[in-house]
Formats: C-alpha cells, structure tokens, sequence
C-alpha cells in the first residue's frame, strides 16, 4: 500500500471515498481519497489487493 498526506485538514468533518477501476487476474487495485471541510484533498492511498 502507499499513502501520501498532501496537508493538514481543516477542522470540521473529513470525506473519504474509495473506489476501483480494474479487477483482474484475482486481484484489484483500491484507491482513497480523503477530503476535509474545506474542499482540500488531504490525503491519497493506493492498495493492490487479493479478492478471494
């Protein structure tokens, strides 16, 4: 997995989403993005994982 914490939030609540775009061989490719109150993108991640 790999992670990058672009800032600080700003205070109040934080938004995440999550989603993939391939699925194959088994295997598939998450992505997260974490938003704060003030619209600023805060932090990435990026995981290959197994589906079983």
């Amino acid at each position: 997995a790999t992670a990058h914490v672009r800032c600080r939030p700003a205070s109040g609540w934080l938004a995440c989403r999550v989603g993939t775009r391939y699925i194959t061989g088994g295997m598939c490719e998450e992505d997260m993005e974490i938003w704060d109150s003030a619209g600023h993108l805060v932090a990435q991640s990026r995981q290959l994982t197994l589906l079983q």
